[in-house]
This record gives structure tokens, sequence and C-alpha cells, in this order.
């Protein structure tokens, strides 16, 4: 299918451009209406990454990668790469955040939640400036 193709082909410009050459990196078309809590759409694309492993599969919301531009698709797929390249340090966190006692637990994992995402955004937008493709 077209989309996939695409999908592919961006996750391959961008695994390169963030080293992630030894990672084995697939993607699956995915419905995120029922992740989403309102019900409206808002989840464009995730990622599970077994760090340990080198493997991560990226999954991408047909519905929403379809609605947005061009420029947007292949942004979105950079960010979801950074979030392969951090995704050793958000698993450590993850297991610290575990070890918490439960009345802790909830707030630091917002907190690396909202972080993580943060520092997604900040590097993507990084490499998207350093290949003249953020504006």
């Amino acid at each position: 299918e077209m989309r996939k193709r695409e999908i592919d082909r961006l996750v391959v410009k961008w695994r390169n451009r963030w080293w992630l050459n030894d990672w084995l990196i697939t993607t699956e078309l995915h419905d995120f209406s029922e992740d989403d809590a309102d019900g409206k759409l808002t989840t464009t694309a995730s990622v599970e990454a077994l760090s340990d492993y080198r493997k991560a599969t990226v999954f991408i919301s047909k519905k929403s990668f379809e609605a947005i531009s061009e420029k947007g698709r292949n942004r979105t797929v950079c960010h979801e790469m950074a979030h392969v390249a951090l995704s050793p340090a958000n698993n450590f966190i993850d297991k610290l955040i575990e070890a918490l006692t439960s009345e802790k637990r909830e707030g630091y994992k917002n907190w690396w939640n909202y972080t993580y995402e943060q520092l997604a955004e900040h590097f993507s937008n990084v490499m998207l400036d350093a290949y003249k493709e953020l504006k």
C-alpha cells in the first residue's frame, strides 16, 4: 500500500540520520481510537522499543497520518526516531519509577512522560533543523 511504503521510506531515512542503523525498526498501521480517552483521534504515532535487543516498532495511525501534510509526516517520523534513540534512558527511568512506592509512582510517571515527550520534540527539532527540514 502507498502509505505504508511512504512510512517505511521515512523510517529508513530518519533511522539512518539518527544513527540507528543497528536497530531493526518495523512499522504497523494502528487504530488509536480506543487509546485516545476523549474519543477524538489525537494520536498520530507511537513507538515500542526493546533497546536491549535493538528492536522497535513504530505504530502509525493511518487516519491521522493521512490528514497531515507531507512535511508533518516527515516531522512525525523524525520525532518517533527520537523516541527510539532515547529508549534506553526511557526504559531505565521506567524501571526506577516502578521501584517507587505506589503513592509516589503516578506523579513521577506523569512527570517523566511529559519530560520524555519534551526531549523527543526538542531533539527532533534539532535534527530537522540540521537537515534544513524544520521550516
